[in-house]
Parts: structure tokens; C-alpha cells; sequence
């Protein structure tokens, strides 16, 4: 049989890594904002009302900077830094406008810039603490560990109340292997805001790495943050699972499926659950059969469900079964043994 569907271990991923996973999904590597769509509003864009704003006051340079923001969002990455070269030349000292160039730059992949453009907003402003908290993540990024310390170091300096300081740093720590300093800095980020969903599951992950039984109550945490969250409930029975409690594995799937019933993974592990550890072959097949649905291509799902099967004595769906594992994946090695030991029994 193959087993049931593992989580992987959750990683925190600061803002400016996944504006930089963004751009490099693009296939001909172009700056998004080089092919953009005219920029002009269009009824309900989120752009029209400050574009109206700017022609009746376009002097002011935080509407340009407003206006930026939404343009990153939406990846048009050119006129997002026409506008913000427009705020700098209206105000140069702002160095909101430096940290929002710092979002393009970042965007673009050019790192050298975005350094630049938040190290120019740290001397206008020394005291701005998101500033030091955008170094941070850019440096932790880049596995400048010792810089990623300092920057969170000089943020705390200036409010020690900051769980996303503290997250970062638990999340360096993780990096460069440390582990009871990282729970100790996602305890402080989780005391310090007690709806912090990343911060219960980074705990959560590492105290589940040990089998330690506190990783159920961080779980939970982080369910009670986002309950519509899947990834959470998929933690938490997946925990149950994996340390043979079975009963509230299943309750915690089920509790999954009612938000998303889609969910290929909650299936499959419900029928691993009935196969390997109920000896229910019907009910494992019914949920294999489910996840098969949402998802034809799923090899293991053919290969347990035709393990139902075979231990029902229904030889043909059995190997009907396998050599569908095997028409998906020609080295589904497990349907090979399959078929040969249907062959041993047919003999």
C-alpha cells in the first residue's frame, strides 16, 4: 500500500519572496509591467477614484504613492514606478515613498535596489521600524543571517512590541538550524499576537517533527485564528495520524472536508485510515474512488483502492485498478507487484 499523504513542513515566506516567486512564473522573464494593458480606469478598478484624486490635486505625492501600491498588486510594475519617480520629485524627503520603491524593485528582482531604496528610507527616517523589518526579510532572503539579526534587532530597539520582528528572527534561527531559539521567538510572536496563524503553525510544524503532543494545542491556535484555513486542519489530523490517534485523525479530516470537500489529500488518508488501520476495505474503497474524482490522475489512490479491492476478493477491479496506477505511472512499482501477485493467485 502506499502512505498516506504527508505535510510538508510549513514555511513562512516573507511578502518580497513571493512578489519575486510572481515574476519568475512569468515564462519569457519579461517585467510584468513591460506588456501592460492601457492603465486607464475602468468602471470598479480600484484606480479610478485616486486617479480621479490625482487630476484635482497633482501635487500631492502620497495619492501618487496610493495609486503605486494598487499598480504592484496588480503587477503593472512600469507604471507603478512612473508614479512613484512622479512622488519623489514632489517629495523627496518622504521616505514612504522609498519603502514603496523598494516593492517595485523587489518585484523587478533587483535586489541591489531595493537595498538601496530602503536603506535611503532608513537615513530620512531612522526611527521608521518597517523599514528595519523590510531589510530584514530581504536579507533573510538572501541568507545574510547575521544582517537579517541585526535589522530585527534595530526594529525591536525602536518598539520592543513587534511579532512579526519576532517571527523573523524565530525564522532565521530556523534556518541556521536553531530550534529552541526559534520556538522561543515564535512563543514571543504568538504571546505578542495571539491571532498569529503563521507563527502557531511554525510551532506546531516543529513541535510535530519531535511527536510532541504540544503541537495539537499551537494547531488548534491556528485554527481558532483562521478557521477556513485548510492547511491548519490538515496539520492538526495529519499529527493525529501520524502518532495512532485515529479516532480524532478521522473527526479532523472530516472537520477538513466540510470546508473544502475537494480536498484529494483528506480523502485519501481517510481511506488509507479504513484500509490499514479499521479494516474497512468497502469504506476505503468509497473514499479512494472520492479522491479519484477530483483527481483521475492519482496514481496512489488506484494502486489503494485496488489494495481494497484485492483483499475483498474482487480480483478484476483489483487489477483494473493496478494497470490504471500504471497507465498514470508507468514505475508505479507497488501495482507492479500487484498484477504479479494476482498472476501467483490466478496460478
Amino acid at each position: 500500500m502506499t502512505f498516506p499523504k504527508r505535510m510538508k513542513c510549513y514555511r513562512w515566506i516573507p511578502v518580497c519572496i513571493l512578489i519575486m516567486l510572481y515574476i519568475s512564473a512569468c515564462s519569457d522573464g519579461s517585467d510584468p509591467g513591460s506588456s501592460e494593458e492601457s492603465t486607464a480606469p475602468r468602471p470598479g478598478d480600484p484606480v479610478r477614484q485616486i486617479t480621479e484624486e490625482i487630476r484635482g490635486d497633482s501635487a500631492n505625492a502620497a495619492l501618487y504613492n496610493e495609486r503605486a501600491g494598487i499598480y504592484i498588486r496588480e503587477g503593472k510594475l512600469n507604471s507603478a514606478l512612473n508614479d512613484l519617480n512622479r512622488a519623489i520629485k514632489l517629495s523627496p524627503g518622504d521616505p514612504e515613498l522609498y519603502m514603496t520603491l523598494s516593492d517595485v524593485y523587489i518585484a523587478r528582482g533587483d535586489v541591489r535596489r531595493c537595498r538601496e531604496a530602503l536603506k535611503k528610507a532608513i537615513s530620512l527616517d531612522p526611527g521608521n521600524q518597517s523599514a528595519y523589518l523590510k531589510m530584514a526579510e530581504l536579507t533573510l532572503l538572501l541568507r545574510e543571517y547575521n544582517n537579517t539579526f541585526k535589522y530585527v534587532g534595530e526594529a525591536l530597539d525602536l518598539e520592543a512590541y513587534n511579532p512579526v520582528a519576532y517571527y523573523i528572527k524565530g525564522f532565521a534561527y530556523m534556518e541556521t538550524g536553531d530550534t529552541n531559539r526559534a520556538v522561543e521567538n515564535f512563543m514571543i510572536a504568538a504571546d505578542q499576537d495571539q491571532e498569529y496563524y503563521d507563527a502557531f503553525m511554525q510551532l506546531g510544524t516543529l513541535f510535530s517533527l519531535k511527536k510532541d503532543p504540544k503541537a495539537i494545542d499551537y494547531y488548534k491556535n491556528a485554527i481558532e485564528a483562521a478557521p477556513d484555513n485548510t492547511e491548519a486542519h490538515y496539520a492538526l489530523a495529519m499529527f493525529y495520524q501520524e502518532t495512532g490517534a485515529l479516532e480524532p485523525a478521522t473527526r479532523a479530516y472530516e472537520r477538513l472536508l466540510d470546508i473544502d470537500p475537494r480536498n484529494k489529500y483528506a480523502l485519501y488518508n481517510l481511506g488509507f485510515i479504513n484500509l490499514v488501520y479499521f479494516d474497512d476495505f468497502e469504506s476505503a474503497a468509497a473514499y479512494f474512488s472520492q479522491a479519484l474524482e477530483i483527481d483521475p490522475e492519482y496514481a496512489d489512490a488506484y494502486y489503494n483502492r485496488g489494495y481494497s479491492y484485492e483483499l475483498r476478493g474482487l480480483v478484476n477491479e483489483a487489477r483494473r485498478d493496478y494497470q490504471k496506477a500504471l497507465e498514470v505511472n508507468p514505475n508505479h512499482e507497488l501495482s507492479v507487484r500487484g498484477l504479479n501477485r494476482l498472476d501467483l493467485m490466478a496460478k
